[in-house]
């Protein structure tokens, strides 16, 4: 053992909580998909956005929290919108998208508001202060 890492205190910086975890594999589902289907620009965009927002989340930076909450809004009115355009053409694809997209966002929502969720990034934007109970 290291005498310097020793004299050092423990960080009491939270664990990511298993929410997040979850968060982060269904964004990186979306990016797959997008990977799948780099055939145009907005594909392209798509993953670069998709990249900044990943990375912004990992390091705790609240606009990009806010920008996410907006973005998982905006996707629950448009899933619950292809939920409702589904119901009337009768095209399955479209309801398993709009279905997708509605629990997705909503799920995004739930995680971003969440006070364990907002402590670590917080704990993340600081670079694992130390936090008292």
């Amino acid at each position: 053992m290291d005498p310097v890492t020793e004299s050092l205190p423990e960080s009491k910086a939270p664990a990511m909580p298993r929410t997040v975890m979850v968060l982060l594999g269904l964004m990186l589902v979306d990016v797959g998909l997008l990977i799948a289907n780099l055939s145009d620009t907005s594909s392209v965009l798509g993953l670069g956005w998709n990249a900044v927002m990943l990375y912004g989340f990992l390091k705790g930076n609240e606009l990009v929290r806010m920008y996410m909450s907006w973005g998982a809004f905006v996707g629950v009115i448009f899933g619950a919108a292809a939920l409702v355009t589904a119901a009337g053409v009768g095209s399955p694809l479209l309801m398993i998208t709009g279905v997708w997209t509605t629990a997705t966002c909503a799920f995004t929502l739930v995680v971003l508001r969440d006070e364990q969720v907002q402590t670590w990034m917080l704990s993340r934007a600081l670079g694992g202060a130390v936090f008292d109970d």
